[in-house]
């Protein structure tokens, strides 16, 4: 028997998905403030991106910074 109370893991599984990808985006929209090998131009459309599609522009700038600091060495 079901307790309607107390949701299951399917309902629960898009609020954390939601969640998971709101604190990528936040983690993305500091890493992108905080940089300094970008112009301000960059900068302004990396943090638009990220705004309009977060989940798809966070994971983008991550690895964009990954491959920069993995080549910049």
């Amino acid at each position: 028997m079901e307790n309607p109370i107390v949701p299951t893991v399917w309902e629960g599984l898009p609020i954390a998905i939601l969640i998971l990808g709101l604190l990528l985006a936040i983690n993305a929209f500091i890493a992108i403030i905080r940089s300094e090998d970008l112009s301000s131009k960059a900068r302004s459309l990396w943090v638009i991106f990220v705004v309009l599609v977060p989940i798809i522009g966070a994971v983008s700038w991550f690895a964009y910074n990954r491959l920069t600091l993995v080549n910049s060495k």
